[in-house]
């Protein structure tokens, strides 16, 4: 695992995967292709990305994710970028991407 650039990377793994959020809906979670893992190593929280896409309901570019989150609980959802770069939650935390997923 690295260090990573949590943006530029996420926009572009976003955009070289070309997935939109309810592509895979019917697909058994196991058999999602996994598009990326972020790891926040000092909370002990994965994001795991199965779709992602511009989101449609904001101007500022953001990103809008559907995947696995561990941490509290498991569960299946949606989270955006800016949520995971929210000042004073995960933004100031180291977090790391599993390179197998960079390379994809």
């Amino acid at each position: 695992m690295s260090a990573f650039d949590l943006e530029a990377d996420l926009r572009d793994l976003t955009e070289s995967f070309n997935t939109s959020v309810g592509s895979t809906d019917g697909t058994p979670e196991a058999d999602k292709k996994i598009m990326a893992k972020v790891y926040s190593p000092t909370m002990n929280w994965t994001w795991t990305i199965y779709e992602a896409e511009k989101a449609r309901e904001n101007t500022d570019g953001d990103l809008l994710f559907f995947g696995r989150v561990d941490g509290f609980e498991s569960e299946l959802g949606y989270f955006t970028l800016s949520e995971l770069k929210t000042p004073g939650a995960f933004a100031e935390i180291l977090t790391e991407v599993d390179e197998l997923y960079l390379d994809a």
